[in-house]
């Protein structure tokens, strides 16, 4: 019987969810490992294991994770760079908003996650 199973690696708890042609479904958490993030992975394998889930009978392996996007919003990791269209490259400092009946209104803009000293331009159009 074919299971599916997917995982989302967060920063603080790793989510499992498993289901199979029957309807039956697993779902739990477990604490993610932030310096050993596949530890987590496995942890909830040997879980989902001693569930009775056949290893074999796993048909479809999804994964997703944040721990990126929260490193790059928390301004945790290496620096990043921006590659864009040329023309485009202070599209992101710019972000303009209309606010309508709000005069005077003023919104402190955090820093951008990238630095316009890191933003490259490329020519070329793109075809869709």
């Amino acid at each position: 019987m074919a299971t599916l199973v997917g995982v989302d690696v967060g920063g603080t708890f790793t989510d499992f969810v498993a289901a199979d042609e029957l309807g039956a479904r697993f779902e739990f958490k477990v604490r993610s490992t932030p310096a050993a993030p596949a530890q987590a992975v496995l942890e909830g394998f040997g879980r989902l294991f001693a569930e009775g889930i056949d290893p074999a009978a796993i048909s479809l392996f999804a994964h997703g994770t944040t721990v990126a996007l929260n490193t790059l919003l928390q301004r945790s990791g290496a620096r990043v760079g921006l590659i864009t269209t040329r023309g485009f490259r202070d599209v992101l400092a710019l972000r303009r908003l209309r606010l309508t009946g709000a005069p005077g209104f003023h919104v402190r803009r955090p820093e951008p996650l990238v630095a316009r000293r890191d933003v490259r331009e490329v020519g070329g159009r793109l075809l869709a």
